[in-house]
């Protein structure tokens, strides 16, 4: 593992500094996991959830690499996993499906659980936010499209 590890760290230096188109780091990124992926030594290794993670934003189907670690159990215990994914799915505009990532994680009692709690209550806080600003900045040509329609409300709830 720290062999991979230290490839890694090497190929991301060279992809952050533009010496490299990022091939290098993708294919070192995917041969660790296809090579790990079923240790039991690395499953709850937090380095290891940092590959899968620095893979997935390398992926264009992000979600079927989530879905290969969740079938993996990779880290299934630890908060890390259900923020880090939260997070991902934040920046890419899917905030229904980020909460329902932070409820997953307080359901499976994701340790410290207290965190999770913690983070998807400051998620929730950032939505109430936009959805306020929103409805009272009475400028319809700044506000980014879905961000009128309240995700909490019962309503949208039904419908998603």
């Amino acid at each position: 593992m720290f062999y991979q590890r230290r490839s890694i760290k090497q190929a991301l230096e060279d992809w952050n500094s533009g010496n490299d188109s990022g091939s290098d780091l993708t294919k070192l990124l995917s041969d660790c996991i296809a090579e790990f992926k079923d240790n039991d030594q690395y499953r709850d290794d937090i380095r290891f959830l940092k590959i899968w993670f620095f893979y997935m934003d390398f992926s264009e189907d992000f979600e079927s690499v989530f879905q290969k670690m969740w079938e993996s159990k990779i880290c299934v215990g630890n908060y890390l996993l259900y923020v880090w994914y939260e997070s991902f799915l934040e920046s890419k505009g899917k905030l229904y499906d980020a909460s329902m990532v932070y409820q997953m994680g307080i359901s499976r009692n994701a340790k410290p659980v207290e965190w999770v709690k913690k983070v998807h209550a400051l998620f929730l806080e950032r939505m109430s936010e936009l959805v306020s600003s929103a409805q009272t900045s009475g400028n319809d040509e700044s506000i980014p499209f879905g961000i009128l329609i309240n995700p909490w409300s019962s309503s949208t709830m039904k419908v998603l």
